[in-house]
């Protein structure tokens, strides 16, 4: 596989009157053409932060990418301009926003909102070339071409995700941002709309950023996963390296804690103590320290370092320390 894209030590601000919040502080991701990634992380995380901030969509004059890359194909997306990246939202990379519910005009039929992504991408092709593709869509996806004349309202809240999901794939991009794509549904629909997304995406080999809190959602789809703390990737690798539990970073060891476990009898679970750092005022070290029970005084200290075996990386000085002496190095 070839690389697609790739985001490098990068770094994303909110500037409010008050303050300045930081979102992401030297974040790195990789991705391979027709991959999964999982994005996991807690609330406040920097998860979505990272997704408008490959599409260029951060608030304006208040959010901000104040250094680091986002190359995309070997452009960099950060030097863009709006007209530049209008013509790759939609067609090359296109996003499934976090609530289908506000996901879509009110005003207008589904199936013109489904086609106006043609409309805006496909000049070349005819007004019947457009709808053959809007019809076999909505079949695609389980929903009767017939009822695209309906509005949103008409709609629960599976097919409101359904056809957010054709609006991100009608163009084939090679690259589709989900966000907490199933978080307002039921079980169920959740379940449906996984494999939906899974079939499709093998369909049409296209890559995907799976945003999400849930890591057993991420193991029914992705094949990568990447953990992401304090706007940091503290540790990424296949679902294999992360999910095999053998070596972990304490706060993803943490995040599987919180799991209840079929085979374990306990009264409660094992939440992880306290919260992230403030965002206004982040720590110089490591970013997990005042809640990690492997901490060092060197953690506090300076900022971990990544270490790399293999496909595993992780951002911790207790593995920098681990893995290093394991190879013989300094």
């Amino acid at each position: 596989m070839s690389k697609l894209l790739e985001i490098k030590d990068l770094f994303v601000q909110y500037n409010t009157d008050t303050s300045v919040v930081h979102a992401l502080n030297g974040l790195n991701i990789t991705l391979e053409k027709g991959e999964n990634l999982g994005l996991v992380g807690e609330t406040g995380a920097g998860k979505t932060t990272l997704a408008l901030s490959i599409l260029k969509l951060l608030p304006n004059k208040v959010g901000q990418v104040t250094s680091g890359s986002i190359v995309y194909e070997g452009q960099d997306l950060v030097g863009f301009s709006e007209g530049e990246m209008r013509k790759i939202r939609g067609e090359r990379i296109s996003m499934i926003f976090q609530d289908p519910m506000t996901s879509l005009n009110p005003t207008k039929t589904v199936g013109l909102q489904v086609r106006e992504v043609l409309d805006l991408h496909f000049n070349q092709l005819s007004s019947a070339e457009k709808q053959r593709k809007v019809d076999a869509l909505f079949e695609m996806v389980g929903i009767p071409a017939s009822r695209q004349h309906e509005y949103p309202f008409q709609f629960s809240g599976g097919m409101k995700q359904r056809i957010v999901i054709a609006m991100a794939i009608i163009a084939q991009p090679e690259l589709i941002l989900a966000d907490e794509p199933t978080t307002a549904l039921d079980v169920t629909i959740q379940a449906q709309i996984l494999e939906l997304m899974r079939r499709l995406q093998k369909e049409f080999n296209t890559a995907m950023i799976l945003i999400t809190h849930d890591l057993g959602v991420v193991v029914a789809i992705c094949s990568k996963v990447a953990v992401v703390y304090s706007g940091q990737t503290i540790e990424m690798g296949t679902i294999e390296d992360v999910y095999s539990r053998k070596e972990n970073h304490p706060y993803t060891e943490g995040l599987f804690k919180c799991i209840p476990d079929l085979k374990t009898e306990s009264e409660r679970l094992t939440p992880i103590i306290g919260s992230m750092p403030n965002p206004e005022n982040l720590p110089s070290g490591c970013k997990f320290y005042d809640r990690c029970s492997y901490r060092m005084d060197l953690c506090a200290a300076k900022e971990p370092e990544y270490i790399t075996q293999g496909t595993h990386s992780i951002k911790c000085w207790r593995f920098a320390v681990k893995w290093k002496k394991a190879e013989g190095l300094k």
